[in-house]
């Protein structure tokens, strides 16, 4: 009974630590796709797009933002998921077509910005 109990101890910390161990994680994505928002914002300044406050330039941004989420929760989702797991194609499959659809915002931006000038 006492190795039952040492058994299921032992148990409960494996689980224990691979739970911190996924939060750690989870932290660390989160830590990443804050640093890539910023950076990605930061080179579309640097590409010489100006926000000039026009509703389709804000919601070209704000969508752009979003994409940069779902893309987040995929690459997340992937991290956690088994390599053969059914799931995985057509998650690998939304980070893909999320990452298009992030690169087509920003040259939208970017051409919205240079027909102003």
């Amino acid at each position: 009974m006492s190795g039952d109990l040492a058994r299921l101890g032992s148990e409960l910390n494996h689980l224990l630590a691979r739970f911190q161990a996924q939060q750690a994680d989870q932290a660390e994505l989160l830590e990443k796709l804050n640093a890539l928002q910023h950076s990605s914002d930061q080179q579309l300044v640097e590409d010489g797009v100006k926000f000039s406050g026009s509703p389709v330039s804000q919601l070209a941004h704000e969508f752009n933002n979003v994409i940069q989420v779902v893309m987040g929760f995929s690459e997340l989702a992937l991290r956690h998921l088994e390599s053969g797991h059914e799931a995985r194609p057509l998650i690998e499959e939304v980070l893909k077509t999320s990452s298009h659809a992030s690169a087509f915002t920003r040259r939208f931006l970017r051409q919205g910005e240079s027909a102003e000038d």
